[in-house]
């Protein structure tokens, strides 16, 4: 005949499911969370090896994915991205030097501000933004 476990050890089951299940629902939470808005005209502020810029940047957006265009001085070229809660990332071909180059923009939204990273063939640099 099978024993039934202890008083305690039923306590300490039922703790651990419990502390599952709020694992799992803080999970879906933070999976739900709506994409911020980072539709609209936005001025940067760019400082890498290269000196400062003050590109811009036009976002369009659709639930999560990014297209727009940047204007600086590599020019205009077509922007796409998405966007995850207010995590960003963009990207755009450039031509500079005669070569095409692919830029990447990393960066947090909050409100009508932005700031990240910026990775491209030619080095690395930093960006912080405000929408128009």
């Amino acid at each position: 005949m099978p024993t039934l476990p202890s008083p305690a050890r039923l306590r300490l089951i039922l703790l651990a499911c419990a502390a599952l299940l709020c694992i799992a629902t803080l999970r879906v939470a933070q999976a739900a969370e709506p994409a911020a808005n980072l539709a609209g005209n936005w001025q940067l502020t760019v400082a890498s090896a290269m000196g400062k810029r003050s590109p811009t940047l036009v976002l369009q957006q659709q639930g999560t994915a990014l297209t727009g265009s940047y204007t600086g001085g590599f020019g205009t070229a077509p922007v796409t991205g998405t966007v995850s809660g207010n995590n960003f990332r963009f990207s755009f071909t450039a031509r500079a030097m005669m070569q095409e180059m692919h830029v990447t923009y990393e960066g947090k939204v909050t409100g009508n501000t932005m700031s990240g990273a910026i990775r491209a063939a030619m080095g690395e640099g930093t960006f912080t933004g405000v929408r128009k």
